[in-house]
């Protein structure tokens, strides 16, 4: 850590023992003793931290869903949404379902979805692709815990970092560059029309002009494992290029407003049948339950 981000971490110390969190700041040889090939100034302990298996939880969601009754269509686009006097209508390729309320969670498709609705959504998703790379096991033990940098506080992103997974392994990253296509989980997966959308959106054009900087370096460790290695030797100076192995990507849907900014939060649009909710950013994955409840709520009162 940098004497900035090292202040960061108080602040993020004192946020956290406001919200009742369990931390502690270490100094650099209390970071040795639990993390002993990590090099910092300081760093924030966060005894509550964890890691779950996320696709298992989403599958048992998913299940328990269903045992209650819940019929989970895939491959079945939203083409048409008619809004009428008592409920809401959508079309799908093979078949047309109605409702009274409908709860928009389309995620890379939220703000399109939103507009087939009628709503006029003020923030555009703008994809950003994440890419992962994992330890090779002979030195997976250089990450004990979950290791991450201390932000950059302009950004909504968590910078690259090692998270030990439920199944021993470690992952490295993401990192942040934008993608050319909604569905762009690799550098040349290009979409004329998402594309098209993204550098003709004039809140994009300034999040460009402000960041440019961040975006260039983020398209370079992109392209090479040497630029993103040098990002993970700010914290595990020991790791060298043949310990990266590349593992997957992810698409982050990133709510952009016209003035350039990236929505940290959830943004939400409500017409009097719809709801959508866009854009959800890390820690939404976290967080999810909650906010699935605090949604399921919000639903409940516009039915009654």
């Amino acid at each position: 850590a940098t004497e900035s981000e090292t202040a960061r971490l108080r602040m993020l110390h004192d946020r956290g023992r406001q919200n009742g969190v369990r931390c502690t700041l270490m100094d650099p040889k209390e970071l040795r003793e639990r993390e002993p090939y990590v090099r910092g100034l300081a760093a924030l302990h966060i005894r509550d931290a964890g890691i779950v298996d996320f696709r298992g939880a989403l599958l048992r969601m998913a299940l328990r869903a269903q045992e209650h009754g819940t019929t989970i269509l895939t491959d079945t686009p939203v083409l048409e949404i008619r809004t009428g006097a008592e409920h809401v209508t959508l079309a799908a390729p093979t078949r047309t379902m109605r409702a009274r309320q409908v709860l928009n969670c389309a995620g890379l498709y939220a703000d399109r979805i939103a507009l087939l609705g009628g709503q006029q959504p003020t923030v555009r998703i703008v994809p950003f692709r994440g890419e992962y790379y994992r330890l090779r096991s002979q030195v997976k033990n250089r990450c004990r815990h979950l290791i991450y940098p201390a932000g950059n506080p302009a950004l909504p992103f968590l910078g690259i970092h090692l998270t030990r997974m439920t199944d021993g392994r470690v992952l490295c990253g993401p990192s942040a560059v934008l993608g050319f296509a909604r569905e762009g989980y690799r550098l040349t997966n290009v979409n004329l029309r998402d594309l098209a959308g993204t550098v003709a959106y004039r809140g994009f054009l300034r999040l460009a002009a402000r960041h440019w900087r961040t975006g260039m370096a983020e398209m370079a460790r992109s392209c090479s494992k040497r630029f993103y290695l040098r990002s993970l030797h700010r914290l595990v100076p020991d790791l060298a290029a043949a310990d990266l192995l590349p593992v997957r990507s992810g698409v982050r849907a990133m709510c952009v407003t016209p003035r350039g900014a990236l929505v940290r939060g959830m943004h939400l649009c409500e017409s009097e049948r719809m709801v959508s909710a866009l854009g959800t950013a890390s820690p939404s994955a976290t967080a999810s339950l909650s906010i699935g409840q605090m949604l399921a709520r919000m639903m409940d009162a516009r039915c009654t």
